[in-house]
């Protein structure tokens, strides 16, 4: 029997002589990717125990740019207020390109976020910059206000075994070098890059492993009368001595510097001492007496790998350990957020038991052709802003809302428009395997959005004349033991149409419905009312879950 309550166990697991600590889920790795799915558990009720290596979380920026999507899920978690508190907005969503940064601007490049603008009529959020030392603590809090949550910091992954029933793990306190025995149902390996979780399993990444090598230098500087206190994402600097990019990472002058270098020439680390990187900093900024203060430098390699597999038997690879990007677009740190988004409630709904575990299946099938899709982007080989033929047309939007799963979880609709011959942004519609829409609604004289239904839970939406759809879904959650609520849209209904965009976005009729999944994206979709909707929505519940109602 798994324990329900995890709260003395840091201060137990590594007692000598201890036995072993039960838990469904293991999480190996601490970074967002980790923290999101310990989080996700907790709002599911299921007890999780993660562990890192490292004694904190980052220390150093890393990742800056938060998407879309991202901020949609940290709205629905109460966190998106405090991660635009912890970070800051971009006031333009393209890079500037010049000789330094004091030297007028040649060009502008795109970032791969879109503008303020476009996303406000298709989110209740905006994307915004939020480095990774900052929404790490964040994510932390939250994922340790939980009780069925614990996450432990300088804790090692050393050996990991599976059977049929259920997967063996050993994990060693670093300062102590004491051992203990986790035994879990399932492990989610959100161990990085070089995944050690990956290596165990035998795991081989696909794609080119060296693209170039990178030195970032993280420094404090006022840099506002250069920029005008205008703040772009990126920063694209071309002087011949110091050619590289500046990232803001705060609004207190803390900046990065990156650049290429070159260790296959002979280059050291150690050559890049504070008295070079801090001239290599005012090369760059074109200002030769810059006040500097050195942070720290990095090295760091550019890949763009996807795991030949995301899953072997109970261990499923999330995160970097899944797919290494570049830094390109932006996507890396928020594909494995929505990674964890969508992982999280199949393990959950099979821990449950109200699914069948054949829906485990579908997180490699969903989640790999997005993995691959946004690896291949972030190509850094290819110009910058150039794709392939097959990519060209993807909008920066589309890129991180517009993607469509295909399995056995999504039923197709025949009537839903493909794309190229539907109108713009026909990537963000509600056809099966896409991101449900966001359109606003009215709730008791309150605004909310259609994201804000979509939450833990299988969610049967109708329009004014579905009644019956209501009262099959009723019927169809009791016989099914499945977590399912419906709501109906119109004057007859709880939710209020007040801009009258729903029938508009979802395109179904008055009598017609949807089913959105816990994570929000359309499984299912009937434009009309059917003869026998209790009998439609048995089959629909039942190809989901994966067996037969008891």
């Amino acid at each position: 029997m798994w324990q329900s309550s995890s709260n003395a166990l840091t201060r137990e697991m590594f007692i000598p002589g201890k036995s072993s600590v039960q838990v469904p889920v293991l999480i190996v790795g601490a970074g967002p990717t980790g923290l999101c799915t310990s989080l996700l558990l907790s709002r599911y009720g299921i007890p999780s125990l993660l562990v890192e290596r490292h004694a904190s979380t980052s220390i150093y920026p890393r990742a800056t740019g938060v998407s879309t999507r991202s901020m949609e899920l940290f709205r629905q978690w109460g966190l998106d207020q405090r991660v635009k508190a912890a970070g800051f907005e971009l006031e333009d969503a393209s890079a500037p390109v010049s000789l330094t940064l004091a030297q007028p601007e040649l060009t502008r490049l795109p970032l791969g976020f879109p503008s303020a603008q476009e996303v406000a009529a298709v989110s209740p959020v905006t994307p915004c910059a939020c480095p990774q030392d900052a929404l790490e603590p964040l994510l932390l809090e939250r994922a340790r206000s939980y009780a069925e949550a614990q996450v432990v910091f300088g804790t090692e992954l050393t050996t990991i075994e599976q059977d049929g029933a259920g997967i063996s793990a050993t994990i060693i306190d670093r300062s102590t070098e004491n051992a203990t025995l986790v035994e879990a149902h399932y492990v989610v390996a959100a161990d990085g890059a070089h995944s050690r979780v990956r290596e165990h399993l035998g795991i081989a990444m696909q794609g080119p492993d060296q693209l170039g090598n990178y030195l970032s230098v993280l420094f404090r500087a006022d840099l506002n009368r250069l920029i005008k206190s205008h703040v772009h994402g990126l920063y694209f600097i071309q002087h011949p001595e110091a050619s590289g990019i500046f990232v803001p990472t705060s609004t207190d002058g803390r900046w990065v510097f990156a650049m290429e270098w070159h260790p296959e020439r002979g280059e050291r680390l150690e050559d890049y001492d504070s008295e070079r990187c801090i001239r290599l900093v005012r090369t760059a900024t074109g200002v030769p007496d810059l006040d500097v203060e050195l942070l720290g430098v990095q090295a760091f390699p550019f890949a763009a790998q996807v795991a030949q597999c995301y899953r072997k038997g109970n261990v499923f690879l999330a995160g970097d350990a899944a797919h290494r990007m570049t830094p390109s677009g932006g996507t890396g740190m928020n594909t494995g957020i929505h990674d964890a988004h969508n992982l999280a409630w199949k393990l959950a709904a099979v821990l449950k038991g109200w699914a069948d575990t054949t829906l485990l299946e579908t997180y490699e099938s969903e989640r790999r052709p997005v993995g691959l899709h946004n690896t291949r982007r972030s190509n850094t080989r290819r110009v910058m802003g150039e794709y392939e033929e097959d990519e060209e047309s993807w909008s920066d939007l589309e890129i991180d809302l517009g993607y469509c799963y295909e399995s056995k979880v999504i039923i197709p609709d025949p009537a839903a428009e493909e794309v190229g011959t539907a109108p713009a942004r026909s990537r963000l519609t509600c056809r099966p395997g896409r991101r449900a829409p966001h359109v606003w609604l009215t709730r008791g004289g309150k605004r909310i959005s259609t994201l804000d239904l979509y939450d833990q839970t299988l969610t049967l939406l109708t329009g004014s004349a579905g009644t019956s759809w209501c009262e099959a879904a009723d019927r169809v959650a009791r016989a099914h033991g499945v977590p399912l609520v419906a709501h109906l849209i119109g004057p007859e209904g709880e939710l209020g149409d007040g801009d009258s965009h729903w029938d508009e976005t979802y395109r179904i009729e008055a009598d017609g419905a949807l089913l959105i999944r816990p994570d929000g994206f359309v499984a299912w979709r009937k434009p009309g009312m059917v003869r026998d909707p209790q009998t439609e929505l048995h089959h629909v519940v039942d190809q989901i879950v994966g067996h037969s109602p008891s």
